[in-house]
């Protein structure tokens, strides 16, 4: 027998099989087959969702679960197991939609007894019998293929549903089938389906008693066969908006109708008075229709009912006198997004209850100084206008009782003294995404006494008059988006202040510039600000928020003389000088709102200065990835932490929260694996609503420092290091990681043994192997049999061939007749040989000699029989030294894990080796 590693490829071979067992034996062993939800998944406490797209596998708990809402649309899920839901059975929502489920088997949510919603795949192909059996839902989503195969009595147990989104290409046999077992049905929502038409007896089997709401919108609906909508006499909302419409008829729709819309249909045919049998519609949507006038027809019948119509983006050019004859019932009319050029005197006349009026994206408009004729009641004017200088303040001279107005997305250039002079009941005024409006003159705003609000938001202002606002005594809240200095009297007089919001993308504060604002509580300086010297006499300030460089000057005492600021929200991309001189002036901060931050590493001292914090928060950029572990160092009066959504935070120092006083800490949705034993020892203040949910700890125990369920972990009493359950009484013993009481452990600290359920120290030099995983057992056992198995391969492919080989000529040795071994079993290192063999596996003869082959417990010898001759060591192979001795210090090629191998062929100088004969010798 020979034993070589003749073949690199066949040694590849043999590691890729030993990765594949180790693989599969850790899949077969205790709840590996589970695929744990929040490993592929979002968790926060009783709900899982945002699954990844490619999971194929029915996630599953370990244990039964207090999970209330799970979502697993988008999936790759195409089947329902009958064990899906044996620990989800507190389920109230269940979402599957999207993914590639076709079949729905029998009783398959049997178990599901509190479930209210179910959202299932809009493309099913089966339901078999009894598959909502014993479901108590009352909304429910599905959909069928026009070749779906459904069962007799498949929608039994569906008489709780109020709500049914059905997506379907017909109506016929299955829908009929359906409706049948709806008694309770109030909302039917055929939304998004391939539906072109509704056929005579379309809802012949429904019980129409309770249906108040219907939806066809989004549908490929064009035709409505005779009276079928009309027979649902009890209909208050019918949405057909954005189908396929192209006609309309009076007899269409049901009287009780209370809200219609129609929008966004190519409705070219219209009768006489459509809408003459609705007495009582009181909301009317035509938005999208192709009008380029206002259509008479329609509103000739809805003259004293009607309160609000949209009739926004539509074709609509022009609007003539008297627009509305009649409707002075109306409320709210959204007139926004047409191609309206012109809008003629007395345009509203009628409208005499008019409160909302939404004129805005309408670039291209000309208004007259008479178009808002009798509008007395208006209160909210929404507007798109070019020029206001060209009209001055005229336009408003009707609108007694206007307190907002909004001028949005104009290509408005300025802003004319007195624009809005007459308009002394305004209480707010906003002007959003006017990009050509680049200053603000001296009096522009005269006349507006009652203003409290301005906002100037998505504009590009570069100058601001230094007297803007000054005659808006009022005033309680200004939001600004400059790009320009702040003046330092801009806002001198505006004694009620209370709110001042200033964005820009880069401003430098001049000191004392907010130095007469005595009210002001809340200021936000939303943009990178590379220079801060004073924010004297805010005495009121309570709150601010900052936007810093990298390289920001911040002056030593900028912030002197804010008593009372307690909360800051701050933004930065690094700790440094700035964040520290700026910590040193907020001895008295309580609350630091990090959210607008993007820092990836908290340092240490990060927070030094704030002896008086009490709340810390990280929002949800999720791009904190380290943490010192004396990053919260001083804060010892904090007690609320939250560092939630960092996917890249994958571990925390064990002492991170030493010395605190916590009460609620937010570490939801990291990337956290484990956590360290301790974590949370000595917060004697900690709630249990502190958050683990949506790391993916890996289960199926909950990691160190908590206990309970993975997904969702609860931490240890204040005096455990590990535990078992809640309360001082439930700590793991020293040294133990996980145990299931406190007298038995299971694993302990690394560099400690498992002995008799406690943590003993390890001798040194071995490893603690009790307090590995029950399922090393599993992956030893199948290595060995796969060991097995390998050397009965290798023995059958070395037999002797029956092809007779030439004799080898036999190799003298190399001393006298006296047999020479290698190092006994446990000799030390350069030892001398044994001549006298106790017990060997093969007597040896006079012309034997006996030469190591490995290393370690196991050496494997080899009697030199014959003049075999093996490839000197090279690449990949680790070679061995066989000390001393007659023989003298040669070196082998690493032998086979069987005693049998091929002899390899000579490569240069060779050397001559011995065969593998047999293992474990044993010496005196």
């Amino acid at each position: 027998m020979r034993c070589s590693i003749r073949h690199p490829r066949a040694t590849l071979l043999l590691v890729q099989l030993l990765v594949v067992v180790l693989g599969c034996t850790t899949l077969l062993s205790p709840g590996a087959l589970a695929l744990h939800p929040c490993s592929v998944c979002k968790c926060r406490e009783e709900t899982i969702e945002n699954c990844k797209p490619g999971v194929a596998i029915f996630p599953s708990m370990l244990s039964p679960s207090p999970i209330r809402t799970l979502d697993l649309s988008g999936t790759s899920i195409s089947s329902i197991p009958s064990n899906a839901f044996d620990h989800f059975t507190d389920l109230e929502v269940l979402k599957l939609s999207n993914t590639s489920i076709t079949s729905i088997p029998s009783s398959a949510f049997a178990q599901l007894t509190q479930l209210i919603t179910l959202n299932l795949p809009l493309t099913l192909e089966e339901l078999q019998s009894n598959a909502f059996q014993g479901l108590a839902a009352t909304d429910i989503e599905l959909g069928f293929t026009a070749t779906a195969s459904v069962a007799a009595n498949a929608f039994e147990g569906l008489s709780s549903v109020t709500t049914l989104h059905l997506s379907v290409s017909e109506i016929g046999t299955i829908t009929n089938q359906l409706f049948a077992e709806l008694s309770q049905l109030r909302k039917l929502d055929f939304s998004g389906s391939s539906l072109t038409r509704l056929p005579s007896g379309a809802f012949a089997s429904l019980d129409k008693s309770a249906l108040t709401s219907f939806s066809l919108s989004n549908t490929q609906l064009s035709t409505i066969v005779g009276n079928e909508l009309e027979l649902l006499d009890k209909l208050e909302s019918l949405n057909i908006a954005n189908s396929k419409l192209t006609a309309i008829s009076s007899s269409l729709f049901p009287a009780s109708l209370l809200t219609l819309s129609l929008a966004g249909n190519p409705i070219t045919d219209i009768p006489a008075n459509p809408f003459a049998n609705l007495n009582l519609l009181q909301t009317l949507d035509l938005s999208g229709l192709p009008f380029t006038s206002l259509p008479q027809a329609f509103l000739n019948d809805l003259t004293t009912t009607l309160t609000t119509l949209h009739l926004t983006g539509c074709a609509i050019t022009t609007l003539p006198s008297s627009a509305f004859p009649g409707m002075s019932s109306l409320v709210t009319l959204m007139l926004r997004d047409n191609p309206i050029e012109s809008v003629a005197d007395n345009a509203f006349t009628g409208l005499t209850s008019l409160q909302n009026l939404d004129f805005s994206y309408l670039p291209g408009v000309t208004v007259s100084s008479m178009s808002f004729v009798g509008l007395s009641q208006l209160t909210s004017l929404g507007l798109s206008v070019a020029a206001l200088d060209s009209i001055s303040g005229q336009l408003f001279n009707e609108l007694t009782a206007l307190s907002r107005i909004g001028i949005i997305n104009s290509p408005l250039t300025s802003l004319p003294a007195a624009a809005f002079a007459s308009l002394g009941t305004l209480s707010s005024l906003t002007i959003d995404g006017a990009p050509q409006l680049t200053s603000i003159p001296a009096n522009a705003f005269n006349g507006l006494t009652s203003l409290l609000k301005i906002t100037v938001t998505h504009a590009a202002v570069t100058s601001v008059h230094a007297q803007a606002f000054n005659a808006l005594s009022l005033l309680t809240s200004v939001k600004l988006n400059l790009h320009t200095h702040v003046p330092t009297s801009l806002f001198d007089g505006l004694a009620g202040l209370q709110v001042l919001s200033l964005d820009a993308p880069s401003i430098t504060v001049a000191t004392n510039a907010f130095s007469t604002l005595p009210s002001l509580t809340s200021f936000s300086l939303a943009g990178p600000i590379s220079g801060l010297n004073s924010f004297a006499n805010l005495p009121t300030l309570t709150s601010m928020v900052l936007d810093l460089t990298p390289s920001a000057s911040i002056a030593g005492n900028a912030l002197a003389g804010l008593p009372l600021l307690t909360q800051l929200s701050l933004g930065i991309t690094q700790f440094g000088g700035a964040t520290s001189s700026l910590f040193a002036q907020l001895p008295e901060l309580h609350m630091l709102d990090m959210s607008r931050s993007k820092v990836g590493v908290l340092p240490a001292h990060a927070f030094e200065g704030l002896s008086q914090l009490q709340s810390l928060t990280f929002g949800s950029e999720g791009i904190i990835t380290a943490v010192s572990s004396q990053a919260f160092s001083g804060l010892t009066v904090m007690s609320s932490l939250s560092m939630c959504c960092n996917p890249g935070l994958s571990s925390l120092p064990a002492d991170l929260f030493k010395g605190l006083t916590l009460a609620i800490i937010d570490l939801s949705n990291n990337g956290l694996r484990t956590l360290p034993p301790g974590l949370f020892k000595g917060l004697t203040r900690l709630s249990n609503t502190t958050s683990l949910h949506g790391n993916p700890f890996p289960g199926p125990n909950a990691p160190p420092s908590t206990y309970g369920d993975y997904y969702n972990p609860k931490p240890c009493h204040a005096l455990c290091a590990t535990c078992f359950a809640q309360g001082a009484a439930s700590c793991c013993s020293s040294n133990c990681l996980y145990c299931s009481s406190s007298s038995n452990c299971s694993v302990c600290y690394l560099g400690f043994r498992l002995e008799n359920g406690t943590c003993t120290v390890a001798p040194t030099g071995n490893d603690d192997n009790s307090s590995i995983y029950p399922i090393i057992g599993a992956v030893v056992g199948a290595l060995l049999l796969l060991l097995l198995i390998l050397a009965l391969i290798m023995r059958h492919r070395t037999r002797p061939s029956s092809k007779p080989k030439p004799a080898r000529k036999s190799r003298p040795t190399t001393s006298n007749a006296t047999p020479i071994y290698a190092n006994p079993i446990g000799g030390s290192k350069g030892q001398g040989v044994s001549s006298k063999p106790s017990n060997p596996p093969v007597q040896p003869s006079s012309s034997h000699t006996y030469a190591t082959m490995s290393v370690g417990q196991n050496p494997v010898y080899e009697p030199l029989s014959t003049d075999t001759t093996y490839a000197q060591p090279g690449e990949g192979h680790v070679t061995y030294t066989v000390p001393g001795g007659a023989m003298g210090t040669v070196t082998y090629a690493e032998p086979a894990v069987t005693a049998k191998s091929t002899a390899l062929p000579s490569k240069g100088g060779a050397t001559a080796y011995a065969t593998v004969a047999n293992a474990n010798p044993t010496y005196n």
